[in-house]
């Protein structure tokens, strides 16, 4: 590693947390990253983290103060290779303007995606409701007016609903039935995929936990899940799964849970696949 461009990296990013006057304490007790390590980032002291965690803990310590975790990892490889970071452009009016040993590099954004799309046939089946219980609204209300209006000799006071809560019953209608939607379609999706006989491995958070999951032997899927919080992975044969606190998930296998345990803090590496789960020693982790 060169020395003195990631000792340039880590200062940035030191200089960058001190100007948002947030501790490293902070960022460990939201990360659960130990102290140590977020130490070693911002001295440059990269020797200290193992391999595998290296690119973990900067994307948690760059979001933790407002950087673009992807953009900050590839500062780091350009610091680890020796070559300074290619620095981003501001263009006014057609215009790029450059200081002397910048280069410029065009960022392009596109839209996020979503885990789950209605199509329009289900939005048309949304927007019909609507017309349909404003319809009825409108109904009442004319009937009500009509009564008032031509009626004899009895007076009849009529309560009307106000527009707030009109607003409110239609947005708690549309709320039910978009998540009625959105359920129908996972269910759907999952039932399909278990049909054609691939596995749906469920990680169900209890506490703050980092895992690097590789599906078949793919590209590696590195994140940090939240406590009460859940997601899905899919693959046709297993999963090689490195945990990083092992009393903080639990795991279910095409909904089935399978019985595994682990202390807070532990790290463990397994492997599931369709007979079930199998705990790997902690020196295959590279």
């Amino acid at each position: 590693m060169n020395s003195e461009e990631l000792k340039k990296f880590s200062a940035e990013l030191k200089e960058k947390r001190e100007e948002l006057s947030i501790s490293l304490k902070q960022i460990s007790q939201k990360t659960r990253i130990d102290l140590k390590f977020l130490e070693a980032i911002e001295s440059a002291d990269f020797k200290i983290i193992d391999e595998v965690y290296i690119r973990a803990f900067i994307r948690e310590y760059a979001k933790s103060i407002g950087l673009d975790p992807e953009n900050t990892i590839r500062d780091y490889d350009f610091a680890k290779s020796g070559r300074p970071a290619m620095k981003e452009v501001k263009i006014n009016s057609g215009e790029e303007t450059l200081q002397q040993g910048q280069t410029v590099q065009k960022v392009y954004y596109s839209a996020p995606e979503t885990t789950t799309d209605l199509n329009e046939a289900s939005v048309s089946e949304v927007k019909n409701k609507y017309r349909l219980i404003i319809g009825g609204l409108l109904i009442i209300l004319l009937a009500a007016a009509a009564i008032i209006f031509f009626g004899r000799n009895d007076t009849i006071i009529i309560k009307e609903t106000p527009y707030e809560e009109v607003l409110k019953e239609r947005e708690t209608l549309e709320n039910i039935d978009r998540y009625e939607l959105i359920e129908e379609k996972i269910a759907s999706a999952d039932d399909t995929l278990l049909a054609s006989g691939k596995l749906i491995l469920k990680i169900i958070a209890k506490d703050t936990t980092w895992l690097r999951i590789v599906s078949d032997g793919g590209t590696p899927d590195e994140f940090i899940i939240a406590p009460n919080l859940s997601r899905n992975v899919i693959a046709d044969k297993e999963f090689n799964i490195i945990i990083g606190n092992a009393g903080g998930i639990d795991l279910m296998l095409n909904n089935i849970p399978l019985q595994f345990s682990g202390k807070t803090g532990e790290i463990k590496n397994i492997r599931v696949d369709s007979t079930g789960l199998k705990y790997l020693r902690i020196d295959d982790l590279r």
